[in-house]
C-alpha cells in the first residue's frame, strides 16, 4: 500500500474501522481462551490454564482449611470443651460432700417429756471431719412441761374443781380423823368408810377429815365444797 494509501485509510470514521475489525476477527490459530503457544516449539502450553486450580483451589483452598481443623475446629473445641467441662466438673464432684453429712453441720433430735408427755427436750451431734455423725449427746433439760392432770399430785395452778388430782381422794377410801395436811380447808369429799364399810361425807377441818353423814344424797356430787348431795337423804 502507498503512503497516501495508508493516510487516507487513517481518516477512515470510528464506525467505519470497528466495522472494518469486526469483519476480520483475530487469528486464534484454534486455542482455547487461556491457552498459550510456546515461541520455541510452537506447541501449546498444557499448563497455562493451570494456575488457577492449582494455586486458587489446591493450594488456596487447603492452606486456609488446614489450620481451621487444626486449631478452630480440632483443637481448639477438644481443648477448651472436653477438657475444661471435665475439669471443672471432676473438681466441683470431688469438692462436694463426701459422705453421709459436712463437716461442722449439727444434727438436732427432739423429743417429748414431762409427767403427761406435754414438755420437750433435745440433743445434738456434730460431722465430723471424717463426714461421719458423731454421737449424740445427753438430752437438755425438760422444758414447756406444765400441770398435768392425772398424774396423781396436785400441781400448782390446778384446783379440786378443774382436777382429780386436787379432789384429796374422792371416792375413795377413807376414815374420820386422818390428816388431811396439804389439802384446803372446809373442801369436802366423799369416801368409803374403812370403820363402817358405807359411804360416808367429810369435810377437811383443823388438819383432819371430819365424818359427816353416812350415806349422803349424791356420793359422787360431794366433792369440793358442801352442797345438798353431802347431806343426808
Amino acid at each position: 500500500m502507498s503512503a497516501r494509501g495508508i493516510l487516507h485509510a487513517s481518516w477512515l470514521s470510528p464506525v467505519l474501522f470497528a466495522a472494518a475489525c469486526a469483519s476480520n476477527p483475530p487469528i486464534t490459530d484454534g486455542l482455547d481462551a487461556g491457552e498459550a503457544r510456546d515461541a520455541s516449539t510452537n506447541e501449546v502450553d498444557a499448563g497455562a490454564s493451570e494456575p488457577e486450580d492449582a494455586g486458587a483451589t489446591d493450594a488456596g483452598v487447603d492452606a486456609g482449611v488446614a489450620p481451621l481443623d487444626a486449631g478452630g475446629t480440632d483443637g481448639g473445641f477438644d481443648a477448651g470443651d472436653d477438657g475444661g467441662f471435665d475439669a471443672g466438673r471432676d473438681a466441683g464432684r470431688d469438692a462436694g460432700p463426701c459422705g453421709e453429712c459436712v463437716p461442722g453441720d449439727v444434727d438436732v433430735e427432739t423429743r417429748s417429756c414431762g409427767t403427761c408427755g406435754t414438755g420437750m427436750q433435745s440433743r445434738t451431734r456434730t460431722c465430723q471431719a471424717s463426714c461421719a455423725w458423731g454421737a449424740f449427746g445427753d438430752f437438755d433439760a425438760c422444758t414447756g412441761d406444765g400441770p398435768c392432770c392425772g398424774d396423781g399430785v396436785c400441781d400448782a395452778g390446778e384446783t379440786c374443781a378443774g382436777c382429780v388430782d386436787c379432789q384429796a381422794g374422792h371416792l375413795g377410801t377413807g376414815t374420820g380423823g386422818a390428816t388431811c395436811a396439804g389439802v384446803p380447808a372446809e373442801q369436802w369429799r366423799c369416801v368409803t368408810s374403812t370403820r363402817w364399810g358405807t359411804r360416808v361425807s367429810q369435810v377437811c377441818r383443823d388438819g383432819a377429815w371430819v365424818n359427816f353423814n353416812l350415806d349422803p344424797r349424791d356420793c359422787a356430787a360431794c366433792v369440793c365444797a358442801r352442797s345438798d348431795a353431802c347431806d343426808a337423804p
